[in-house]
């Protein structure tokens, strides 16, 4: 079984274009789906990108599932 990728990256400065990079990069380590734990604001951040890659009528390389920490 593999290690859980976890990374600090700073999100409230990551692009669309960064996240999609970054999911491909996990999904190329571990598989094709991704849970992210974050707090309130980031978690609000991730979720825009998230809606505005879609928009742009690109897919997810990744399952990706947010929850908030508590």
């Amino acid at each position: 079984m593999k290690t859980p990728f976890v990374l600090q990256p700073n999100w409230q400065q990551m692009s669309a274009d960064d996240l999609l990079r970054y999911l491909e990069r996990a999904r190329l380590e571990f598989g094709d789906r991704v849970l992210f734990v974050l707090n309130r604001q980031n978690h609000r951040h991730v979720q825009k990108l998230l809606r505005k890659i879609k928009k742009s009528g690109r897919n997810l390389p990744v399952t990706v599932r947010i929850e908030r920490a508590s």
